[in-house]
C-alpha cells in the first residue's frame, strides 16, 4: 500500500510578475520578485513541481497534460526599432542552466532539440515565443507575439522533481531606458499517479539514470 495517494492529480505552480528596468551600470535588466539574471543578461525564474512523495513510494507520474496559463499583457517601455523579446517556458526532468538555454536560443536551439544536451524525453514541455513592440495601437509599449511554438514529450516520469523555468531574453542595439513588464503566470499539470509492475518501473529508472548522465 502506498503512503502517497495514487490516482488523478492537478498540480499548479504560480510564477510572479516582474517589472524590470535596464541597468546601465551592469548592462542587464534587474532581477526582482524572485526573478534572477544570468551571466549574459537573460532574466529567469526557477521553481519545480515536487514529486518526491511519489518517488519515495516507487510510484510513476503519468502526465496527461501540461499547460501555461498566461494572464495578461507584456510591455516594454521606450523600445527602439530593433528591440525584441524571447520568452522560453520549460518543464524539465533535469535541472537546467538558464545561461546555457539562453545561449542556445540565439541559434534557434532549445532544450530537447539536437543542439542541446537534453533528450526529448527529459523535456516534458517547452514553449518559445518572440515578442515585438506593436505599432498598431495607441500604446507604444505593448508587446505582441511575432512567432511562437511549443513541443514536449509529456513522457511518464519517476523523478522527484519536474523543474520549471521562465527565461526572458531582451535583444536590441540600445536597451538604455527600457523597462520590461512580465505578467504573473501559472503552470498546470494534470497527472495520473500509478503503481507500475516491477520490471517496467526498473526499466524507467534505468532509462532516466542513463539520460541524466549522458550530458
Amino acid at each position: 500500500m502506498s503512503r502517497a495517494l495514487e490516482g488523478q492529480r492537478l498540480m499548479t505552480k504560480d510564477i510572479p510578475s516582474l517589472i524590470s528596468a535596464f541597468n546601465g551600470a551592469t548592462g542587464k535588466f534587474d532581477g526582482a520578485n524572485g526573478w534572477n539574471v544570468d551571466t549574459n543578461g537573460a532574466i529567469y525564474y526557477e521553481t519545480y513541481f515536487d514529486l518526491s512523495g511519489y518517488e519515495l513510494d516507487d510510484l510513476t507520474t503519468i502526465i496527461d497534460v501540461l499547460a501555461l496559463q498566461d494572464s495578461n499583457a507584456y510591455f516594454l517601455q521606450n523600445p527602439v526599432a530593433d528591440t525584441q523579446v524571447t520568452i522560453i517556458d520549460v518543464v524539465s526532468e533535469e535541472r537546467l542552466d538558464p545561461d546555457t538555454v539562453s545561449d542556445l536560443s540565439v541559434n534557434g536551439d532549445y532544450p530537447g532539440t539536437m543542439g542541446s544536451t537534453q533528450n526529448f524525453d527529459q523535456i516534458k514541455y517547452c514553449s518559445v515565443r518572440g515578442l515585438l513592440p506593436q505599432t498598431d495601437f495607441a500604446s507604444q509599449t505593448l508587446l505582441v507575439t511575432a512567432f511562437g511554438g511549443s513541443y514536449g514529450s509529456t513522457a511518464p516520469t519517476t523523478a522527484s522533481k519536474l523543474w520549471i523555468y521562465r527565461i526572458v531574453r531582451v535583444g536590441g542595439t540600445d536597451l538604455t531606458g527600457q523597462q520590461l513588464g512580465i505578467p504573473a503566470t501559472r503552470f498546470m499539470m494534470g497527472a495520473n499517479i500509478i503503481k507500475e509492475s516491477e520490471l517496467p518501473y526498473m526499466m524507467r529508472l534505468k532509462r532516466s539514470y542513463e539520460l541524466a548522465n549522458n550530458g
